[in-house]
């Protein structure tokens, strides 16, 4: 940290020199390192103005290289800053310019990046045709690590769509790139992807198969994670198969690895697997004690790991819910009421969505916690708005923005009325 801050007082006045005596190019390298020290720095909006800043500048000169490279940074910050709709034009303006130039990987980026973004706004179909146009051109251009990921998303957004049929299909196309690419870490992941695809289709016994492949090349190349991942999944399978002392030496292994790693993601699901578990077993202490813990590392927070689907955390974020209900603790019940239906929410279901979200907002007003409301708020509004509901989803955005009105806020306020200017809509 004190050499970024080193390196970004060294680049500001290198700018201000460079600026001074008109040294065009010098200013286009100073404005992307410091765009690239604010990304360091986690700072995507600071990192954003500069990218703005080189891109005016590089159209000024007609450099088209640069211009490339600050879309794609650009669309990026906007990702990191989850406004997808604007990260989608930047992109947009990045595919069409990489057409023009012929620079193949930036135009692969930018189709890939646009197939994410329209993946995290739900819209699947859109991101899936993306992600089939990146497969094709890497074919073209004979580029396996391009195929490779066009592929990895393909099988994640079908798994978003719970076709785990054609998640499986392209998780075994990925095994067959890695194979031929000769990459050991990616045949092993390759491996307890399918793995995690075979719980989700109840295939418990072909599940441990991949499992027991992958836990070979893990230990072989000493990817602990991967072996945390591996004995996980190996004890879900066995704990479905009845096979409970299996599965606890499983699963207390995969808990122990993540202590060592300090990975709380899948820690969280080993933990709700635990307490799963102690229940089948008639242990309530210790199921309470494995629920407890997961709470105290944050499970609100978990989506989800490259193996481990949304999904899975439903049950168990219901069976908090309710062990939360019983305790009086409403704080922690509202941020998995959210979690849950935000999960729905995310998934495209939004029906089901629905009765958690508003639960979760009427909790965050009880509580006056009102910056939790405004965001709740706003998820209802996007929520209801699938639904077509146009004006129930007004009300709940009128809501947010006057939150963030109180709040001063003006960021959060920006966003709002643009996003609203986008929708048609008045608030």
């Amino acid at each position: 940290m004190h050499l970024l801050r080193k390196r970004l007082a060294y680049y500001l006045e290198r700018l201000s020199i460079s600026r001074r005596s008109h040294a065009l190019q010098e200013e286009l390298t100073c404005l992307s390192q410091l765009a690239a020290i604010y990304e360091k720095l986690f700072n995507f909006a600071q990192a954003l103005e500069y990218h703005k800043l080189l891109l005016a500048l590089s159209q000024r000169m007609g450099a088209k290289d640069w211009q490339e490279i600050a879309l794609y940074n650009i669309g990026n910050c906007y990702f990191q800053l989850r406004q997808d709709y604007d990260a989608i034009k930047y992109f947009t303006k990045l595919v069409k310019i990489t057409c023009e130039t012929e620079n193949r990987v930036l135009h692969i980026a930018g189709i890939s990046a646009l197939g994410t973004s329209y993946q995290n706004l739900g819209q699947f179909e859109i991101a899936i045709e993306h992600f089939k146009n990146q497969l094709a051109i890497s074919y073209e251009i004979n580029q396996r690590i391009c195929q490779k990921s066009a592929l990895d998303s393909l099988a994640n957004v079908y798994q978003c769509l719970g076709n785990y049929q054609e998640c499986l299909r392209y998780k075994q196309k990925v095994l067959l790139v890695a194979q031929e690419m000769e990459d050991i870490k990616a045949i092993g992941d390759a491996l307890g992807n399918i793995a995690g695809i075979y719980l989700q289709l109840q295939e418990w016994h072909q599940a441990i198969n991949f499992c027991n492949k992958s836990l070979l090349l893990a230990k072989a190349i000493d990817n602990q994670s991967l072996v945390m991942i591996s004995f996980n999944i190996l004890g879900q399978a066995y704990k479905a198969l009845h096979d409970y002392h299996q599965a606890i030496d499983c699963l207390t292994t995969s808990l122990n690895i993540s202590d060592e790693l300090g990975e709380s993601r899948v820690r969280s699901v080993i933990l709700h697997g635990l307490s799963d578990l102690s229940n089948k077993m008639n242990l309530s202490e210790p199921a309470r004690e494995y629920n407890i813990e997961s709470l105290s590392i944050n499970a609100i927070g978990v989506t989800h790991h490259h193996l481990v689907k949304q999904d899975c955390a439903l049950a168990p974020y219901q069976q908090s819910v309710n062990l939360l209900q019983d305790m009086g603790n409403q704080q922690n019940q509202q941020q998995l009421l959210f979690n849950l239906g935000y999960i729905y929410y995310s998934s495209a279901r939004f029906s089901q969505a629905m009765g958690f979200l508003q639960s979760a907002f009427i909790l965050a007003q009880a509580q006056k916690n009102h910056r939790e409301a405004a965001k709740i708020s706003l998820t209802l509004g996007n929520n209801l708005q699938r639904l077509h509901h146009s004006e129930e989803a007004i009300y709940y955005y009128r809501y947010a923005y006057k939150i963030y009105q109180i709040l001063g806020d003006k960021y959060q306020i920006q966003k709002m009325l643009k996003f609203m200017d986008k929708l048609g809509l008045k608030l």
